[in-house]
């Protein structure tokens, strides 16, 4: 969600961040489009991994909880121990999508940013760049 109000509103975040935004120009090869699908890509890998050791993690927890309760009698789960589960299931699942199908999302962004306005001309005018 960071992400997408970065990307509609950057050229306002930019002025605030910047001390002297003429002074500052960045440029590249790639259009703004392939390196915000790359951030989008570099969050859903963050995601999917983040999701994956979250899981290894659980994992472990229910492997030594099983293995004490048999040495030493019942030993259940903590209560959160679901929830815990579904967040890391759901953590791996949005990192694959935003790591797999960014694109998509990125196009979509792109879309709602310059919703309106004609191609051609410059988006400081308020116009999509070419």
């Amino acid at each position: 969600m960071l992400a997408a109000l970065l990307w509609l509103f950057a050229d306002k975040f930019a002025r605030l961040a910047l001390t002297r935004p003429q002074d500052h120009v960045f440029e590249s090869d790639l259009d703004a489009s392939t390196w915000f699908g790359l951030v989008v890509a570099g969050i859903g890998a963050w995601y999917f991994f983040a999701g994956l050791l979250d899981g290894a993690s659980l994992g472990m927890q229910a492997f030594l909880y099983d293995r004490y309760s048999q040495e030493y009698g019942r030993m259940d789960l903590p209560p959160d121990f679901k929830v815990a589960i579904a967040r890391a299931v759901l953590q791996l699942v949005l990192g694959a999508i935003l790591a797999l199908r960014g694109r998509g999302l990125v196009a979509l962004l792109h879309k709602l940013r310059y919703a309106g306005l004609r191609r051609g001309q410059g988006a400081d005018e308020g116009q999509v760049p070419d």
